[in-house]
């Protein structure tokens, strides 16, 4: 039975987050302080593309100005894991 239900887990599929519109849907659900740190980890690999925003400096801007903001949060982890990707 276990050996069973570890074959199932284990085909189980996963999907990539594409789009800056769908990180920050996620991101509005978050509700663990673990689901936050991973999803701002993830954050860094999308490009903040919208559909206002033309130009390479408004990208960095918007991505930038997202975790500046979450770099004063309460949460401890959630503010030094926003620090970390500023930095990077």
């Amino acid at each position: 039975m276990l050996r069973e239900q570890d074959e199932r887990d284990l085909d189980r599929k996963f999907t990539r987050i594409e789009t800056w519109d769908e990180f920050l849907a996620r991101w509005q659900v978050v509700d663990t302080e673990q689901e936050a740190v991973g999803l701002l980890y993830t954050g860094t690999t999308i490009q903040p593309v919208r559909k206002y925003v033309h130009d390479d400096v408004e990208k960095v801007s918007l991505w930038v100005n997202f975790y500046l903001k979450w770099t004063a949060h309460e949460n401890e982890a959630v503010a030094c894991t926003a620090q970390q990707q500023v930095i990077a």
